[in-house]
């Protein structure tokens, strides 16, 4: 499982700063919560630690592999997107199915370059795709079972609702073995009845497959609902303003729920006010 260290990073977008000298510690197992507000650079430190982006300063470190400017795609870090990307072609089995052939047609096409990297850093192909061309459509059944979609395999997006679209794309993402799953606002859309249940069933499965989770929410109540280590992001500052690490189990209904929802609003708050009081004769 993956350890993953972040020092001083920062990212420029079109003269923006959008991330100033962020610090983050992501440890193997653990469900990290990105809470803050829209344009704050959540979605996009979700996007460097994915390989979808790259990074101007700082240091990254995966186990004790260090990487500046950008990390590799790798099936062992998967992002699961805000939309659910689902193909209105395919049912259910084959939205799952075609992710698995997906991987293992990569594998083939730049076997040489990912084992070269891989063997360098003590890794293999075999730990990098842990699955067979001909266990592809078992690995896809248990990962849709697993979320609740056993009796709806055959059912194309347009007959689904948006939980269980939401569904299929957590199992998509699942069904490659990831060790850390990057998501971004999945239950966004949802109504809120839904997304309650899907953040119970997220919290069983992550802690099941012992999968590390980093979950992008701009939703208080939702990341501390979900978060073994809560990390709220200034939108003022494009860093870390605030982490915290709850005692669990606890309940959404007692005081020192109120107490965290307090804090981590006082921290989203701070900002607006300390930019406000420039105004104020």
């Amino acid at each position: 499982m993956q350890n993953i260290s972040i020092h001083n990073l920062s990212k420029t977008y079109q003269k923006s700063k959008i991330l100033r000298g962020i610090s983050l510690n992501i440890e193997a197992g653990e469900f990290v919560t990105l809470l803050g507000s829209s344009g704050c650079g959540k979605t996009t430190l979700l996007n460097i630690l994915g390989g979808f982006t790259d990074f101007d300063d700082g240091e990254i470190y995966i186990d004790s592999k260090c990487y500046k400017h950008s990390l590799s795609l790798s099936p062992k870090r998967i992002k699961v997107f805000q939309n659910y990307v689902l193909l209105p072609w395919k049912n259910v089995l084959n939205q799952v199915v075609f992710a698995l052939e997906s991987i293992i047609h990569t594998q083939k096409r730049y076997a040489s370059k990912y084992e070269r990297e891989y063997i360098a850093c003590g890794d293999s192909m075999q730990s990098q795709i842990p699955f067979k061309k001909n266990e592809i459509r078992d690995v896809a059944l248990y990962y849709l079972e697993l979320v609740g979609l056993k009796e709806h395999i055959y059912k194309f997006p347009h007959e689904l609702s948006g939980g269980q679209q939401s569904r299929v794309n957590i199992a998509r993402a699942l069904s490659v073995k990831p060790e850390v799953l990057l998501m971004d606002e999945p239950f966004g859309a949802l109504d809120s009845f839904t997304r309650e249940n899907l953040q119970n069933e997220l919290k069983l499965i992550v802690n099941r497959l012992k999968t590390t989770c980093v979950f992008v929410t701009h939703d208080i109540e939702e990341s501390l609902i979900l978060g073994t280590k809560i990390v709220v992001m200034s939108a003022t500052e494009g860093n870390v303003s605030l982490q915290i690490q709850p005692h669990r189990p606890y309940d959404k209904r007692d005081s020192y729920f109120s107490r965290l929802r307090e804090e981590i609003y006082n921290a989203l708050k701070y900002p607006y006010v300390k930019a406000l009081q420039q105004y104020v004769i």
